[in-house]
């Protein structure tokens, strides 16, 4: 019995703190209204409010096309911002693609990247075209100049004398053997 004793005690000791802190806890929230009337005004207005608004489907109605609009608004700004991100993708992609491939894009007269692949690949392909030419034309023309000015920096003394002279009549044998080749080809002389 005494074990029942001890035990009823132990819960009249617990259910006499709850109460304590209850009574504790209204007595602050009390304290906190008087020293803050508007808190306590505040809080009315809330809870009519929310009661109105549960009650009044007029109030529904206004509160659910008010969240349709701000849903829609939201939905419009996102796919505008998309759309932008998306177009400063483009042109950073097509200024990417100019600055890489610009001497080709250039040498067609253009100032950016066309959009079109079909005219991407017609100014490279001529690109290449030209290039090959020039090449071949160099290659007979301007590379033994080149080659034999790499060979005169290197030397010292007779045999830079005889690089010079060598370059200057291999020069003069192209100029007269292209000069009479173009004569020769459009028949000026026979």
């Amino acid at each position: 019995m005494e074990q029942e004793e001890i035990k009823k005690q132990i819960e009249l000791e617990i259910e006499k703190e709850k109460a304590r802190a209850k009574a504790e806890a209204e007595t602050k929230e009390i304290a906190n209204i008087v020293k803050d009337t508007s808190t306590a005004i505040q809080v009315k207005l809330n809870e009519r409010a929310a009661e109105r608004i549960a009650t009044s489907e007029e109030i529904g109605k206004k509160i659910d096309q008010t969240t349709e609009a701000l849903v829609d608004m939201g939905l419009e700004t996102q796919k505008n911002q998309v759309e932008t991100e998306l177009k400063k993708s483009q042109k950073d992609k097509a200024k990417a693609e100019f600055e890489l491939s610009e001497d080709q894009y250039r040498a067609f007269g253009q100032d950016t990247s066309p959009k079109e692949e079909w005219k991407k690949w017609i100014i490279k392909a001529g690109y290449n075209v030209w290039f090959c030419i020039l090449a071949f034309a160099c290659f007979f023309t301007l590379a033994p100049f080149y080659i034999f000015s790499k060979i005169i920096a290197t030397q010292k003394g007779v045999l830079k004398v005889i690089a010079i002279v060598t370059g200057v009549v291999l020069l003069l044998l192209c100029l007269t053997g292209l000069t009479i080749g173009c004569l020769k080809w459009t028949g000026v002389i026979g």
